[in-house]
Formats: C-alpha cells, sequence, structure tokens
C-alpha cells in the first residue's frame, strides 16, 4: 500500500543574472508533497510538486532592463527598386490668340493684330531690293558717283522708302559690279511692285545682237513715289552684259560724271522696253537732261 505523507515544504527560489550571477528576484514556493527516502513516490503527486514550482517560478517579476548592446554591423544595401510606371499625360493647353500681320509699308513697318485687337508696328524684313526711276530730270555733271549717289538717297528720303540707295552709273572710278553690295540674291522690284530681275546677276542677261531679246521683266518707269514716268533718256555707262563700264573713256561719263560742258556722257532709256537699251542706247551731251537709275542696296 503507497504511503504518502502530505506535508508542505517551503523552497525559495532564486533567479539569477547569467551575465553578473547574482540574484535579481526571490520568491517561496510550498510544494503540497514530501519524499523520504525509500518511499515510493506517486507521479501525481510529483507532478503537483513541478506545477507548484512551475507557477512560483512564472509569477516571479520581470527583472530590470540590461544594458544596451553594441550596434551590429549594417546589412548589406538592397537591390534598387523597380522603375515607376509613366504618369498620365498631361491636358492640351488652351488654344493661343491669333495674330495678323499687314503688309509692310513705304515706312518698313508692319502693323502686327493679336486676338483682343491690340496692335503694334513691327519692323519688315524685305524679301526684295527696291528700284526706281528718278522724277526729276539732271544733267551730267552729279558731283561724281559720290553725289548721283547722295542724290538717289535724298530721293528715297524724300518718298519715305527705307534703305541705302546708289546711283546706277558707271565711270573709270567705279560700276555697279564693284560699288554695289554683292552678292544679291533677292529679286528687284520697283516701288508698285513690279518684278524688274530675279537677282543682280538677271540684271545682265541681256543680248545686244539681233535678234535682241527681252532682259528684264519690267521696264523701269516707276519713280520713288509710284508714279509712271514718260519715257525718258538715263544717265547710265552701265554695259548690259557684266555691270562695268561701257568705256572708261572720260568721254563716256561726262568726266566721272563731274564736267557740264564741251564733253558727252553715255545714256540708257527708259520706256523703249525691258531689253538691253535701257541701260545702254546712245551718247549725249553733258548739258543734257536725264534720269537716274537708284537701286537699294
Amino acid at each position: 500500500m503507497k504511503q504518502s505523507q502530505h506535508r508542505c515544504l517551503v523552497v525559495t527560489v532564486s533567479i539569477l543574472l547569467s551575465g553578473a550571477l547574482s540574484p535579481i528576484a526571490n520568491a517561496q514556493v510550498t510544494v503540497p508533497n514530501v519524499f523520504e527516502n525509500g518511499q515510493v513516490a506517486d507521479a501525481d503527486e510529483v507532478n503537483e510538486n513541478f506545477k507548484a514550482l512551475a507557477d512560483g517560478i512564472n509569477s516571479l517579476p520581470a527583472g530590470a532592463k540590461g544594458e544596451q548592446g553594441e550596434q551590429g554591423v549594417p546589412g548589406a544595401a538592397g537591390a534598387d527598386g523597380a522603375p515607376g510606371a509613366d504618369g498620365a499625360p498631361g491636358a492640351d493647353g488652351a488654344p493661343g490668340d491669333s495674330c495678323t500681320v499687314s503688309e509692310c509699308a513705304a515706312s518698313a513697318t508692319a502693323t502686327l493684330t493679336c486676338g483682343d485687337n491690340t496692335s503694334v508696328e513691327v519692323p519688315c524684313v524685305k524679301g526684295y531690293k527696291t528700284v526706281f526711276i528718278s522724277s526729276g530730270l539732271y544733267d551730267g555733271n552729279r558731283g561724281g558717283l559720290v553725289g548721283a549717289d547722295a542724290l538717289c538717297q535724298g530721293l528715297a528720303n524724300a518718298a519715305g522708302l527705307d534703305g541705302t540707295y546708289l546711283a546706277w552709273l558707271a565711270d573709270n572710278t567705279g560700276s555697279p559690279s564693284t560699288r554695289f553690295s554683292l552678292p544679291q540674291d533677292l529679286p528687284y522690284r520697283q516701288v508698285n511692285g513690279l518684278e524688274v530681275a530675279s537677282s543682280y546677276q538677271d540684271l545682265f542677261q541681256c543680248n545686244k545682237n539681233p535678234p535682241q531679246n527681252q532682259c528684264l521683266f519690267n521696264d523701269i518707269q516707276i519713280d520713288e513715289y509710284g508714279n509712271t514716268t514718260v519715257p525718258s533718256r538715263v544717265w547710265s555707262n552701265v554695259d548690259p552684259n557684266t555691270g562695268n563700264a561701257v568705256s572708261t573713256d572720260p568721254a563716256a561719263h561726262c568726266e566721272s560724271w563731274g564736267q557740264l560742258f564741251s564733253s558727252t556722257g553715255n545714256m540708257g532709256a527708259s520706256g523703249l522696253g525691258p531689253i538691253f537699251t535701257w541701260t545702254e542706247n546712245e551718247n549725249r551731251t553733258c548739258e543734257s537732261n536725264g534720269r537716274l537709275y537708284c537701286f537699294e542696296q
């Protein structure tokens, strides 16, 4: 017959801090069963003792927080993330105001008008050069090429034409081929818009020998104000095929366009058609009256 002594044993349980081996908490636990040497232990009673110990240990309060340990070695960097998706397209902008530009005026300006009818004057960039025949008649003493150029510029200024103008004259000191701003690939137009030639080189497509050809689109008969002049002689001495002087002999250019008496000058003719005679036609005394061709540079 199993014999069991129902006696109690009080056990003091200590929890030790492993690093310093010092108790941090104590609790008294009473085990319900005590056994003696040679006594057969009942399993249930032994389990009751273990349970009492476990409950006592579990009831101990948590110990004080230990010191923070050293920081560990940083881990390796992670791989880059995948690119994000493209954003949605933005909305279309509102339409802008429409603008219009008028034709270039004689003052070399045009009117830019936009949306709310706001207008402003803007400078023009012409796609052509202007040429005109002088409204006045002059003798052959023009004060040289410089004086003839000044006359053309004064006529252009008075008529409100923009740009720099030189006279279509040649002597032993210069000619259009040496004095004009070249190359000029822009067309030449008269003040009324009629085209004379598509470029500077196109002025010299004349054939002086039969059959004579049309070497200008239109005869130059429009003056600086846009008026049509009557057929007239025009001081020139410019070769219709080269732009050089027809002759460097003083008798061909009123002695460099500076002599009035006892000399002659070569003249072209307007109104005879757009053939070579526009720039080379005949010699006349320097007291004669003639017009000038003025070319924008």
